[in-house]
């Protein structure tokens, strides 16, 4: 077994590589599809979670709402207070 030093120093290494990858793949905003994709749910799911406290978006006007790729995989991540 590995010491749980060890696992959490492993996790936060995976985790930002991953997020180096994501946000290579996308732009710095995304659109609605991008972030439901992002986050794997569902448009009935995604409104859902769209009300929660702690999910920000950008709105910018004339445009239909941008949701910031960085922010999404801190909330993914469970990083966003």
């Amino acid at each position: 077994m590995f010491a749980p030093e060890v696992i959490e120093n492993l996790t936060d290494v995976i985790a930002e590589q991953l997020e180096d990858k994501l946000t290579k793949k996308y732009h710095p905003t995304v659109s609605r599809e991008e972030a439901m994709d992002l986050i794997g749910c569902s448009a009935a799911v995604f409104n859902e979670i769209r009300k929660r406290d702690d999910f920000q978006f950008v709105h910018i006007e004339g445009i239909s709402s941008r949701y910031s790729t960085a922010n999404l995989i801190e909330w993914i991540n469970g990083r966003r207070k």
